[in-house]
């Protein structure tokens, strides 16, 4: 568990970041996160539907929440939703 500011988080959390640093961090759970959206880029583009492409990301979000135990945090270290 790391803490940043006034906030802890856990390795596994996807820390929500704006901008260009969203793009550049190294944070293992945002790795992790954008990991699981390159590899289900190609399914999510060519999905027919909106619920089709709306599932694929309930799935990548389970996987972060249920499988590695994650949060996805906002800027100021709260939970989301």
């Amino acid at each position: 568990m790391t803490t940043t500011s006034s906030y802890r988080y856990d390795e596994n959390d996807v820390l929500t970041l704006k901008g260009a640093v969203a793009q550049q961090t190294t944070h293992p759970g945002n790795l992790a996160y954008y990991k699981l959206c390159e590899e289900r880029f190609a399914e999510f583009e060519t999905a027919e539907t909106k619920q089709a492409r709306r599932n694929i990301s309930k799935e990548i979000v389970a996987k972060i929440t249920n499988e590695y135990g994650g949060v996805f945090r906002k800027y100021n270290g709260a939970k989301m939703d």
